[in-house]
């Protein structure tokens, strides 16, 4: 499955992808030949990866500046949809991510053991 988006969108992918298991997700980057990192390398070591668009991405299919890919093998689309979930409904990471700089006091997530439970179911 290979979805594009902007950076903030490929990092909500990225964290629902090691939601359940845990990991890192690998990224590549080409001037060509991106195809072969958002098709080929992620069907064969069944992982997930985060890509640059490559110049024939751009040429021939219309990929823009401002957008990033991410590729996930088709048997993990369920985990990850899952996990978006559970982010947004737990509030653990929301889409836009909101600008908290400014804030008189940081969010609170609660005393350690709520936030444990929160993870945990």
């Amino acid at each position: 499955v290979l979805i594009y988006g902007n950076p903030a969108q490929i990092s909500r992918l990225v964290a629902g992808a090691i939601y359940h298991n845990g990991g890192v997700v690998r990224s590549a980057s080409h001037s060509g030949l991106s195809c072969a990192s958002e098709v080929v390398i992620p069907f064969l070591n069944n992982q997930a990866q985060v890509i640059i668009p490559g110049t024939g991405e751009r040429v021939m299919a219309m990929t823009q500046d401002d957008e990033m890919a991410f590729a996930i093998p088709a048997d993990q689309f369920e985990s990850l949809v899952d996990a978006l979930e559970k982010h947004r409904t737990r509030g653990i990471i929301t889409y836009p991510i909101p600008f908290r700089l400014l804030e008189s006091s940081p969010p609170s997530t609660g005393p350690p053991s709520e936030f444990r439970e929160k993870l945990d179911t």
